[in-house]
């Protein structure tokens, strides 16, 4: 099995800041065998917590963009449900209030996505 974008990338940033599984695990305060089933076996349908991922970024060091890329690598369908979440909201603000919509939704949504 070919290892995930995910595992490929966090490679790249185990790589890029010089630092080993263990060096990763022990930085970032998490078990050495999940830093390597990370990034050898994510393909199988593991999805890292968002906790790990953070845990994960802060060990490496990783710049925001980064830390967004580990994000969305990690769990693209969540990404691709909020991006479309986002785009409903900012339908929602431009025709909702002309529609006679009371906001109630376009709070639920921006809520939910921390704007």
């Amino acid at each position: 099995m070919q290892p995930s974008a995910f595992a490929s990338y966090l490679v790249h940033l185990l790589d890029k800041y010089k630092l080993s599984q263990r060096g990763l695990a022990k930085r970032a305060g998490i078990n050495y065998v999940t830093v390597n089933r990370l990034v050898s076996k994510l393909g199988t349908g593991h999805t890292p917590a968002s906790g790990t991922i953070e845990a994960l970024a802060n060990g490496l060091g990783c710049n925001q963009a980064e830390r967004t890329a580990l994000h969305s690598l990690a769990n693209p369908v969540v990404d691709r449900m909020r991006s479309s979440m986002r785009q409903v909201l900012d339908h929602w603000r431009e025709f909702g209030p002309e529609a006679g919509f009371d906001g109630t939704i376009e709070q639920a949504l921006a809520k939910y996505l921390d704007e």
